[in-house]
């Protein structure tokens, strides 16, 4: 009676397992039916379930081998779930096939990246305001951050991060114009580039504005290239799923009414950072790479986990910065998160290399 009851379960959950892994490959915008971005979110911890599944599979099997109808039943099973468990891994492979090729071509002599020139960005959300100004200027120094990409800002923490002198080193700054929409704060953006032009809203969003800095690099190796930098944070689905899912795919016509269509022979490059919300395994966020943005931890094949800061697992990726350049190559090469006080999510920092 147990050995059936124990079958019984594990069929639907192997149907229940197998229906969550669809879910991935909705069309892009399905996924903003409640709760599906919640559920989504939550595929990478789908192997480990699987795993759970096959192993009691194999014991039930074990157990079962001198009652031939369960005996197959739960070899069936063992099967069904060593294949979902390989579907399961497509949110880690994406990352560890790019490692894999990053790995042979750095044993490439061919491989160079001269005539290259690095952009550090640092990207975070500040939780309503109350990330630590100082360490956000300290950790901006410590790791030579070009510019900084703040979501959830306050005026507090502006006020806060003047009177510790963020403009010594990040001159230009650029704040999200207000529009009764912001979803726990504004975004911001410092930078210590040569500004271009900046504009508080660059796209229609039901959410804080994003704004966007297009600047130039003042070294006489990266003549003609113009750099845009954007802070995003689309709403979390619990203000909206629709919005969410909007917002995520705005994010592709970034710089798009703002472009130097008047200069000819530009190299252009476009960063996004900012907590999105969202992660690979979800249709709309796909749906913005498809644009051309390249996302930074797919580009170097390493995951990192950004929030919450207080829990080890399960821990997912919402915090992005995304790459998408014109007329040169722009590489994430390096990555980290780290601890900022105040604030549930890590900092991200990113190192693009701009190919010339």
């Amino acid at each position: 009676m147990i050995y059936a009851i124990l079958l019984a379960i594990l069929l639907v959950a192997l149907v229940l397992l197998l229906a969550w892994q669809l879910l991935r490959w909705l069309p892009a915008g399905a996924d903003r039916l409640k709760p599906l971005p919640y559920v989504i979110a939550l595929l990478p911890i789908a192997p480990f379930c699987a795993a759970l599944g096959q192993v009691a599979s194999a014991v039930a099997a074990v157990a079962t081998r001198s009652q031939n109808e369960f005996y197959k039943s739960y070899l069936f099973l063992c099967v069904a779930y060593a294949l979902l468990f390989v579907i399961s891994l497509k949110s880690y492979t994406p990352y560890w096939a790019v490692r894999l090729l990053r790995i042979k071509q750095e044993k490439s002599p061919e491989l160079s990246l001269e005539k290259s020139r690095e952009i550090r960005v640092m990207t975070l959300n500040c939780r309503y305001g109350r990330a630590n100004a100082s360490q956000i200027i300290k950790l901006a120094k410590t790791h030579k951050i070009d510019t900084i990409l703040l979501q959830e800002v306050s005026k507090k923490l502006v006020k806060n991060l003047e009177k510790l002198g963020i403009k010594h080193d990040f001159a230009h700054v650029q704040l999200g114009s207000a529009n009764g929409h912001e979803n726990g704060g504004f975004n911001a953006i410092y930078t210590r580039l040569s500004n271009v032009k900046s504009f508080g809203k660059s796209i229609k969003i039901d959410a804080a504005n994003v704004p966007i800095v297009t600047a130039v690099t003042r070294d006489s190796s990266a003549e003609n290239l113009l750099i845009t930098f954007a802070s995003a944070h689309p709403k979390s689905p619990m203000r909206g799923c629709a919005a969410w899912s909007n917002g995520i795919m705005a994010l592709a016509k970034i710089g798009e009414n703002h472009n130097e269509n008047n200069v000819k022979d530009v190299k252009k490059v476009k960063i996004i950072g900012g907590d999105l919300n969202s992660t690979p395994d979800h249709p709309s966020f796909r749906a913005l790479l498809k644009s051309g943005f390249l996302d930074a931890s797919m580009q170097i094949g390493k995951r990192l986990k950004t929030w919450p800061t207080w829990q080890k697992w399960p821990n997912l990726a919402l915090d992005h910065v995304l790459v998408k350049s014109t007329g040169c190559n722009a590489i994430a090469t390096e990555q980290r998160a780290i601890r900022v006080d105040g604030s549930d999510h890590f900092a991200l920092i990113v190192c693009v290399s701009i190919l010339l």
